[in-house]
């Protein structure tokens, strides 16, 4: 019996697609995906008419090569997708614009990177995802620092921002929010946050990303990977949260000053925190180290705000999605859910037979999570059992970015290809 025989024969559900988030636009009477996450941060989208089933031949609408392997996630705008790309041959770094429509390519801009970049083999360069914002994509190239293109491949603007210096490289994408381009520059030896002007790249400030040295001391590869989300407190007030070595962090989007923090985190955080109903989840990455706090308060919230920490038990490399009053997070080739408010594990069950390092999605009534094989498992966010809705299997090619859902198709990168489902 195959593996994927082997998940369906669990409980299938037939479910709606249905829910509202207003970080996803409608464009040209559909919904893109400017980002490869909500700005709100939780990794939910509204529903549609998104396939459930697809396989090499099944519901494909296009499948393109792409020119060297990459773990970021696909952004789209209309009949535009956007790709950030490194190739070896020159040391160039750069973005591709493809049609949404037939996956030809209508343009391409690259940098000569003339400063080696460290990385591991496993994240290969220009893994941060775009942004787009009105007309424009924004995108972080590493040592050649932030770009600003329209949408038809002019350059507007670069503003470098210093080298990458860390063993496993980089990965948090730029956000914008209300004109303003954010980027969590780390992990690594020079870590800070910092805003750069959406129209003219000029810096708007710039604050450094503080460590836990009486926990961790001076550990080599300390920083997170965290992309920043922007959420309001129950007073309204919209804080932009991101994670520190050992902290929860939230700023004041106009000036970066520290509006509170809440200690107890791991000092390499891989995922960014998912924040839904005044509640942040935070996982860690290298020590397990995990917490949970509400929103609101002053200072060190630690003692006052933490709802709870987890030192072992909540590893992971994505970022969980929170449904309810739970959250479902992945750990290797396990995916689990849990309570919300106390971080214990309702049920845990193997997805897959290989790891995985992209994101769980919830798509209207579904959750959607692709692993390191390109096989999609979607699944009922079921606080009591996993229920299997499909196993998708397309080819076997390492994929280490999350998917990305517009206009009812789902986009899927590989290191090898780019590809378009759709019913």
């Amino acid at each position: 019996m195959k593996y994927t025989d082997i998940l369906l024969c669990l409980p299938v559900a037939v479910l709606s697609l249905s829910s509202v988030n207003p970080s996803v636009h409608a464009e040209e009477g559909g919904t893109d995906s400017l980002a490869w996450r909500p700005v709100e941060g939780n990794n939910a989208i509204p529903g549609g008419d998104y396939p459930v089933t697809w396989s090499a031949t099944e519901n494909v609408s296009w499948k393109i090569d792409l020119p060297e392997a990459g773990n970021s996630t696909p952004v789209v705008k209309g009949d535009r997708i956007f790709v950030t790309q490194a190739i070896t041959e020159g040391k160039r770094r750069g973005i591709i614009c493809y049609s949404a429509k037939d996956g030809r390519k209508l343009w391409e801009q690259f940098v000569a990177q003339d400063v080696d970049e460290t990385t591991h083999k496993t994240n290969p360069y220009c893994s941060a995802s775009a942004f787009v914002e009105g007309d424009r994509v924004v995108a972080w190239l590493g040592n050649s620092g932030v770009f600003a293109w329209t949408l038809d491949g002019k350059q507007l603007w670069n503003t470098p921002l210093g080298p990458i210096e860390h063993v496993f490289g980089y990965g948090t994408s730029p956000v914008v929010y209300k004109g303003t381009v954010y980027l969590n520059f780390g992990p690594g030896k020079h870590i800070f946050v910092v805003a750069l002007d959406l129209e003219t790249g000029k810096e708007k400030w710039r604050i450094p990303v503080t460590v836990d040295r009486q926990r961790y001391g001076d550990r080599p590869i300390q920083g997170t990977y965290a992309t920043p989300v922007f959420a309001p407190n129950k007073r309204g007030v919209v804080e932009m949260i991101t994670t520190f070595p050992g902290y929860i962090i939230s700023l004041d989007p106009a000036t970066g000053k520290e509006i509170w923090r809440c200690g107890g985190t791991d000092y390499n955080m891989h995922g960014s925190p998912a924040v839904k109903d005044n509640i942040v989840v935070a996982l860690g990455g290298y020590l397990y180290e995990s917490i949970a706090a509400e929103m609101g308060g002053a200072g060190d919230v630690t003692a006052t705000h933490r709802l709870w920490q987890h030192e072992k038990n909540l590893n992971t490399v994505s970022t969980p999605v929170i449904v309810g009053d739970h959250f479902y997070r992945t750990g290797g080739n396990f995916i689990s859910c849990h309570e919300l408010k106390t971080g214990n594990e309702t049920w845990k069950a193997r997805f897959s037979r290989t790891e995985t390092w992209a994101s769980p999605m919830l798509v209207g009534d579904l959750i959607y999570l692709v692993d390191k094989a390109a096989i999609t498992t979607v699944f009922k966010p079921n606080p009591k059992k996993f229920e299997v809705v499909s196993v998708n299997e397309t080819e076997e090619v390492m994929t280490n970015g999350s998917l990305a859902f517009a206009n009812d198709a789902v986009y899927l990168r590989t290191h090898k290809n780019l590809w378009k489902f759709e019913k």
